[in-house]
């Protein structure tokens, strides 16, 4: 609570909307880019970037430490500098790896170009990179579980997890209705050797039909399960489970 409150502030100090722009780049092999730093707000803003090696974990938690600099070579040109109010600055990269794939993510801190009374306020926005092998994941190297649906949380539940050595990523999880009307809900990378369990609420009052996950070249989609039973006017004896599928 004390961290969102303290973001707020910083929001309405500096007029919010600050971004980086794009949000992530996904390269073969080398990355020659930049990134464009965005300041809205009608005052000038600091910023400084720090580039970060980062891992996630299954639930999606994101977790950061220093750049690995033993396998990623990256070279700025700026790693801080000032935007004045209503402009933009743009910053170039170079990163370099000697085996792939690779990822990390550039962190960039806002603040205030002037500090009144010692005061110190930041806001952070991260812009992610991944450095792509040529060979993409096959559909024989992903297991996805089975997809659960739990009609009294109204919870759908899957667990994808990626079984190579390579980096792909997920374009989409999507939740298929019986009309066979498909709701994005999900997007993100899949590290190699990493798996991603998601959790998601249904509010329509008839289950999903199925869970579709769209990879770079291939869809798998499962069934889904309910893991119980709701209980209607008409039943007499305490609710029971499907059979196994």
């Amino acid at each position: 609570m004390r961290r969102a409150l303290l973001l707020l502030s910083l929001v309405s100090t500096l007029g919010g909307a600050q971004s980086v722009d794009p949000p992530f780049a996904v390269y073969d092999g080398r990355a020659r880019s930049s990134i464009l730093i965005t300041n809205p707000s009608l005052q000038p803003l600091a910023f400084v970037i720090e580039p970060v090696s980062f891992d996630i974990a299954a639930c999606g938690d994101l977790g950061l430490a220093p750049l690995d600099t033993t396998r990623i070579r990256l070279s700025l040109s700026a790693m801080s500098g000032r935007i004045p109010a209503k402009q933009t600055r743009r910053v170039f990269y170079d990163a370099r790896t000697d085996s792939l794939p690779a990822w990390f993510a550039l962190k960039i801190a806002f603040g205030p170009a002037r500090r009144d009374a010692g005061l110190s306020m930041r806001l952070e926005l991260t812009h992610f990179v991944y450095l792509m092998q040529e060979a993409p994941v096959l559909p024989s190297e992903v297991e996805v579980s089975e997809a659960l649906y739990d009609p009294i949380r109204r919870r759908l539940t899957v667990r994808v997890a990626n079984l190579s050595g390579k980096l792909t990523r997920l374009h989409s999880v999507g939740l298929v209705d019986g009309a066979e009307v498909e709701t994005a809900v999900e997007a993100c990378p899949l590290l190699p050797r990493h798996a991603r369990e998601f959790a998601f609420t249904w509010t329509q009052p008839v289950a999903p039909r199925a869970v579709r996950l769209r990879f770079p070249g291939f869809v798998i989609e499962r069934v889904v399960r309910s893991t119980s039973v709701v209980p209607d006017a008409t039943r007499t004896g305490p609710p029971t489970a499907d059979p196994p599928a």
